[in-house]
């Protein structure tokens, strides 16, 4: 349990995705591109710890705007879209690193990643907070209705009147956001951000 919150905070992102009928295969190198962003501002500009975490769910959100703007504004596959950015955010994370790790945090992310509340770690309670917020969307609010009747079928979801392409892209978003989640809790865990953070998840 202390580990899984890396690929269970991808999986939720995934997850969203999929419900719609579409896929994201960059999530994971999404992960590495916002660890990697999230140690630099940290590390080398210095950043105050909230704009820092920010700043790296900001760009996980940004790589998942052009995996939809890509795939449902132009009609492109998601598979093949989402197959390009994942090398883009490889190649994007090895330049900003110049190719080895970022370190190492400050002494406070340190504290953080050693905590133990109830025997677990905190990446594991903020994973699991976002899961079952991620969950109580899902089957008990409008939006999280969208998304199932989309994945079950978007010809019926469009003549109900749902926007079809807006929630597929809130979906993409969405698990650009959760790589941002991932590549943060990975680095603090790590005490470095690394280019090769979340290659293979």
């Amino acid at each position: 349990l202390r580990y899984c919150a890396f690929v269970g905070a991808l999986a939720i992102g995934q997850a969203f995705v999929l419900m719609t009928g579409e896929i994201d295969l960059s999530i994971g190198t999404n992960s590495t591109l916002t660890s990697v962003i999230f140690a630099y501002c940290a590390v080398e500009f210095g950043w105050n710890p909230l704009f820092a975490v920010l700043a790296g769910l900001l760009a996980g959100a940004l790589i998942g705007a052009l995996n939809g703007f890509l795939s449902l504004q132009y009609g492109l596959s998601s598979w093949i879209t989402t197959l390009a950015t994942q090398y883009g955010c490889i190649g994007f994370a090895t330049v900003i690193s110049r190719g080895k790790a970022i370190g190492t945090l400050a002494s406070g992310y340190a504290d953080f990643a050693a905590a133990r509340p109830l025997g677990l770690t905190w990446m594991f309670w903020i994973v699991f907070a976002i899961y079952v917020i991620a969950a109580i969307i899902c089957y008990f609010t409008v939006g999280g209705r969208k998304v199932l009747a989309v994945g079950i079928s978007c010809e019926a979801s469009r003549i109900a009147g749902i926007n079809v392409k807006a929630v597929k892209w809130c979906c993409m978003i969405f698990a650009g956001v959760m790589a941002g989640v991932c590549g943060v809790l990975q680095t603090v865990n790590s005490q470095a951000g690394s280019p090769t953070t979340g290659v293979g998840n």
